[in-house]
């Protein structure tokens, strides 16, 4: 089965590629071939966006995220790259913010700084949804902020690095989350408790500094 759907696979012939590749999966072991499991998020990624039947739709939906776990657990020095396409694709076939907000959050906290940077962007896009929706508080989208902020400052400074961290910075000021208010409720303790923090102090005068009005 590992050499039917291949064949048909090489040829573009994806229709008759898939029965024959769930066959393959389900009868070899994950180590057989990572291409089987890189192969198979093509053809279920494919097949998710022709079907319209909900349940069927979001059980596939679950078996093409499940190919990335099993990507990240059998292939190990692939696993930050698994956990970032899985991220990706959550954000494809997810729509609410508040599942989009979760998995993210699960993805950043194990892949920190090697996070692909667009999947930062699209965790503060998802805070921001939530708190407009009055599901999140100003405090969790700060802290979503600042943590894509450092995460990315300490990743490779790349071409696209540098445009995400510049888009995630007009995301948070534009969203007007910020306010004089928030920031001066949210770092007063903070710095209370640790005056002598440069880093802190450093942190609390760029966030109100990039506040309108804020002095």
């Amino acid at each position: 089965y590992l050499s039917y759907y291949q064949e048909y696979y090489k040829q573009k012939n994806y229709d008759d590629a898939l029965p024959n590749w769930r066959k393959a999966v389900k009868l070899c072991p994950p180590t057989a071939s990572q291409n089987m499991l890189l192969n198979g998020m093509t053809l279920l990624a494919r097949d998710i966006n022709k079907t319209k039947d909900a349940t069927r739709r979001s059980e596939m939906i679950d078996s093409l995220l499940m190919l990335n776990d099993v990507r990240a657990q059998y292939y190990p020095k692939y696993a930050v790259a698994a956990l970032n396409t899985k991220g990706q694709y959550i954000t494809q076939f997810f729509k609410d913010p508040k599942v989009v907000y979760d998995r993210l959050d699960e993805i950043i906290a194990t892949n920190q700084e090697n996070t692909k940077p667009s999947l930062l962007l699209l965790k503060l896009n998802s805070a921001i949804d939530l708190f407009k929706a009055d599901k999140l508080g100003a405090e969790e989208v700060i802290n979503t902020y600042q943590n894509a902020i450092a995460l990315i400052g300490k990743a490779e400074q790349t071409e696209e690095v540098v445009k995400t961290k510049a888009d995630i910075e007009g995301l948070f000021i534009t969203s007007q989350v910020a306010s004089c208010d928030n920031l001066i409720a949210l770092f007063t303790p903070r710095y209370e408790a640790d005056p002598n923090n440069i880093d802190l102090v450093t942190n609390i005068v760029k966030m109100m500094g990039n506040t309108e009005g804020c002095q």
